[in-house]
């Protein structure tokens, strides 16, 4: 009787066996498995380019996205601006006070339009030749101008135009001119290309031209005596890369300061009107 039992019990576990082997679940996925790996498993992912040559194949159009491209400038806008850079020297007892040594002007595609040495009237104490590349020999009769020929030169030049430069605060100083605010383009003063001042949050300070001419335009100025020129077109340049950003932030400003205008003016007005009726039943 134990022996029959045993049999019994041995062909019953055989079964269970047999059936998990061929018709459960899990003997599925793993065929299921295997066949995914005899076709060379998971399909791989279809290139950006694929899609567009199949989509291409269906006679779908399929748009780019498109840069912003930037203003390309006719000669008669160009001649609207004009950028300026002039070098100093010192006079005074100690030499640090500063006086103009030479204007440098340049036309929108950084072309020298004009260079002239300007003369101290007074004594130089210092050339600073290192920063300015100004020697004494650069003030000879033959050389160099007086402040007033230069004064009158450089006005005729900059007349109704776009003056460009960096911290031409200094520049306008030295010439012992002035320029309508409007029609300047300081890259000292240009909010993107300045810096957080270190101790005053939420003020800015300028950066040095050699900096923004490296991290912007990807080349190098100032590596010696400094050159008016290589500055002027430097500040030119810098305008350029950014002109559309710049003048875009300008027109918003002026469309700005005309809306408060007008709401002040109607805010004046309305004031008026209530103190003129007040008046009237006194």
């Amino acid at each position: 009787i134990d022996s029959i039992r045993e049999r019994i019990l041995r062909d019953k576990m055989g079964s269970k066996k047999a059936n998990r082997g061929s018709g459960s679940n899990w003997a599925a996925l793993k065929t299921k498995i295997s066949a995914s790996d005899a076709a060379g498993g998971e399909e791989p992912k279809k290139k950006r380019s694929d899609i567009k040559d199949a989509l291409a194949a269906k006679n779908v159009k399929v748009v780019e996205e498109e840069k912003p491209q930037k203003a390309v400038l006719s000669d008669e806008e160009k001649a609207k601006y004009v950028g300026l850079d002039c070098e100093m020297v010192g006079i005074g007892e100690s030499g640090k006070r500063s006086v103009l040594a030479r204007a440098r002007l340049v036309n929108y595609d950084g072309e020298g339009i004009y260079d002239r040495f300007v003369r101290p009237q007074e004594f130089v104490m210092d050339f600073r030749t290192q920063y300015s590349g100004v020697r004494k020999a650069d003030f000879r009769k033959d050389a160099a101008i007086t402040l007033l020929e230069c004064q009158h030169h450089v006005a005729h030049l900059l007349k109704d135009k776009i003056l460009v430069g960096h911290a031409l605060k200094n520049d306008l100083t030295v010439l012992m001119m002035g320029h309508s605010r409007s029609m300047i383009r300081d890259t000292a003063t240009y909010p993107p290309y300045m810096r957080p001042h270190p101790k005053k949050e939420g003020k800015f300070k300028p950066r040095a031209l050699r900096d923004l001419t490296k991290q912007f335009l990807k080349y190098t100025i100032q590596t010696g005596e400094h050159d008016p020129g290589e500055d002027a077109r430097a500040a030119m340049n810098l305008y350029v890369h950014k002109r559309d950003e710049w003048e875009d932030s300008i027109r918003k400003k002026a469309k700005e300061n005309m809306r408060k205008s007008r709401a002040g003016n109607s805010k004046a007005i309305t004031a008026a009107k209530v103190s003129s009726g007040a008046g009237k039943r006194r």
